[in-house]
């Protein structure tokens, strides 16, 4: 039996009765989820109840994420799962969707002419016949409204022909903007991943794209970085945020390097966020990316095997990138020390993950108290994580008593304090920043996510040391 959850625009649990029918859902609730009843104590509701609940709803629902399928397939379930399509923009089947009739009901969704927007179909842990796999490939290729596909499943690209099936249905769809695949992309030499990569980057409609490896693969999957790059940077190309996963960029240093006279080498300017985790890029592949892509804003190049980051100097000095995450990489304190010193002239860079960059051997003392005194004169940094092996409690005191105060500054308005080519802030507009300082929300050392700060407390700290720091500057 199924459970149903409802939540409102705040993301907080609205009240439902789960021991009786109820006559409608509340009229505040705007995104549901709805899990298997079998991991519940309780009777739950039944798929009839569910499913006259979502049609007599009176609006569109923003999401509705539906969890693990019943044991036993019926009627009941399926006139529910085709009730969702019509009341909801975006839908999410999270280790829940592997029947042939399921499917159908999704392909009628998707194929309608005003049909869902933003579908995730996120089967990880399943082993995914290939003939469904064709039907939500064709239902894509015919999609006029779908514009956001998140599809992660395992043994889906055993077969020579879905490789090309994917690539054609991809050259096709018209409205897609926003894909995310995690596959088994099969054998190598049958290049399905080369294929599609060149097929989602030329189709000017996508801008946003995430390839990633199966964590079951069988097969070791790479791209040649000198094919990556040329794709990329070609006047066609509109990708403007780009996301490869335990996928190895290959190439040979020496060919790679860009020069700084190389001026007539093309680069690409629509590029603005670009991760690449786990791709063994070493320091020279790592500058060639850099120095081609001109336009970037975010950058996250994650378990890799960079000894420097020197690589980002041009793009701090230029005052453009706002996001770095180095982590997991084998950067040395000479090399760290180098890049920390950039910091108090950096007037755009307002996320930093180094994870444990900053302690390669241990805590380093003379690099913990260089970022002290940057971060002291630096004004736009607002979220810095590191990671070391410590009790959690111990550590997020250190980095409390050491980091917070400077980086809540920053988050709260410190900028405004400094005078730009003499140029003051007028007086009237200090009470608007102090009061915007005591109510917006805050990092913590334990925050995983930028731009989604967690601590909502009102700092009273940060408003006192605003105040005064003005207070000296006047």
């Amino acid at each position: 039996m199924p459970y149903l959850r409802c939540y409102n625009k705040t993301g907080t649990l609205v009240e439902i009765d789960n021991d009786a029918d109820p006559a409608s859902l509340p009229n505040e609730a705007v995104t549901i989820n709805i899990e298997n009843g079998r991991l519940m104590f309780g009777r739950g509701f039944n798929y009839e109840t569910l499913a006259r609940l979502i049609r007599s709803a009176p609006k569109t629902l923003d999401k509705i994420t539906i969890t693990d399928e019943p044991s036993v397939l019926t009627p009941a379930y399926l006139v529910f799962l085709a009730a969702t399509f019509s009341k909801t923009d975006c839908l999410v089947l999270d280790s829940c969707i592997c029947h042939p009739a399921e499917i159908g009901c999704l392909v009628a969704g998707l194929t309608q002419p005003d049909g869902i927007r933003e579908l995730q179909l996120l089967l990880p842990m399943t082993i995914f016949p290939n003939h469904l796999f064709l039907m939500i490939i064709q239902a894509v290729s015919f999609s006029s409204s779908l514009e956001k596909l998140d599809f992660r499943a395992t043994n889906v690209m055993t077969e020579d022909n879905l490789g090309e099936l994917l690539i054609e249905a991809l050259g096709t769809n018209l409205s897609l903007k926003t894909l995310t695949l995690q596959l088994d992309w099969g054998d190598p030499n049958q290049s399905h991943l080369e294929q599609a990569f060149h097929a989602v980057v030329l189709n000017n409609r996508i801008n946003d794209l995430s390839l990633e490896c199966s964590l079951f693969s069988a097969y070791h999957q790479s791209l040649d970085q000198e094919v990556l790059m040329d794709v990329l940077c070609r006047q066609e190309c509109t990708i403007e945020k780009l996301r490869l996963a335990d996928i190895e960029l290959e190439g040979e240093a020496g060919t790679l390097q860009v020069t700084d006279d190389a001026n007539n080498i093309p680069k690409n300017t629509s590029l603005k966020d670009l991760t690449i985790l786990l791709g063994r890029l070493d320091c020279s592949q790592a500058t060639a990316i850099v120095r081609r892509f001109t336009s970037l804003h975010s950058v996250n190049l994650g378990g890799n095997n960079l000894q420097s980051i020197s690589m980002f100097n041009d793009l701090l000095v230029s005052n453009q990138l706002q996001s770095l995450v180095v982590y997991n990489n084998g950067v040395d304190e000479a090399e760290m020390k180098t890049f920390l010193l950039q910091l108090p002239t950096t007037r755009s860079l307002q996320n930093l993950e180094l994870g444990s960059c900053l302690f390669p051997t241990g805590v380093s003392k003379s690099c913990v108290g260089l970022l002290e005194d940057c971060l002291s004169r630096n004004t736009s940094l607002e979220r810095l994580k590191i990671d070391y092996e410590t009790e959690d409690e111990e550590w997020a005191e250190y980095y409390d008593d050491t980091f917070s105060i400077p980086l809540s500054l920053n988050r709260a308005g410190r900028q405004y304090l400094q005078d730009d080519a003499g140029v003051q802030l007028p007086a009237k507009l200090w009470p608007l920043i102090l009061q915007r300082a005591g109510k917006i929300s805050y990092y913590c050392v334990f925050d995983d996510a930028w731009k989604h700060p967690t601590m909502t407390s009102t700092r009273v700290d940060v408003v006192y040391w605003l105040l005064r720091e003005r207070i000296l500057i006047s």
